[in-house]
């Protein structure tokens, strides 16, 4: 199933659960402060074992931890499985579109 709906990647909170996201030739345009913020959200938008497909002139910069290559000249990364509760101060652009985590007691069934 395709879907296509207008999306502000820098603002609107991440689309989630995708097998793939092709993002070709737009992180060039953007500056790496932005670039950095916008990996997470995608490796957060992928199942697991999901694809991200760049642009030729792209690359996932230090976002190592986030997606292995599988590809290199043709930019094709796979998400790699991360907990990123871990450490939040280090994926903030992730968890500014996540409700706060619910208390211990509230999980119970």
């Amino acid at each position: 199933m395709v879907v296509f709906a207008p999306q502000d990647i820098i603002k609107d909170p991440p689309f989630s659960r995708m097998d793939l996201i092709c993002c070709r030739n737009l992180l060039i345009y953007l500056d790496n402060d932005v670039q950095s913020r916008l990996l997470p959200l995608f490796n957060y938008a992928l199942k697991p074992d999901g694809i991200l497909f760049l642009g030729t002139s792209e690359t996932i910069g230090e976002s190592t931890d986030l997606f292995t290559v599988l590809d290199k000249i043709w930019k094709i990364y796979q998400r790699r499985d991360v907990i990123m509760d871990v450490d939040r101060l280090k994926y903030p652009a992730v968890f500014a579109h996540l409700p706060p985590s619910l208390p211990a007691s509230r999980h119970k069934g």
